[in-house]
């Protein structure tokens, strides 16, 4: 758990520093999904590993938000 909140603190500082970014509405709909869609996955795919008592649950939880999160990238958004 400790480490799903450090890579979150980390991102929303990130997002935080990139104070331009965050000038139109649309933009600080877009992040707040993001990150409300990261944290879901990431604690689905967190519970998820723990019932099926895998080592490191939070890293198969993180990793499957950042798989979700670059096949959409990949498969959804690179289409014409």
């Amino acid at each position: 758990m400790k480490t799903i909140l450090l890579i979150f603190s980390l991102l929303l500082a990130v997002n935080i520093s990139a104070q331009n970014v965050w000038k139109t509405e649309w933009m600080k709909q877009d992040k707040a999904l993001h990150l409300t869609t990261s944290v879901m996955l990431t604690a689905l795919g967190t519970e998820t590993a723990k019932d099926f008592k895998l080592k490191n649950p939070e890293i198969v939880g993180v990793t499957f938000s950042l798989t979700c999160g670059l096949a959409k990238e990949f498969l959804y958004d690179t289409k014409p």
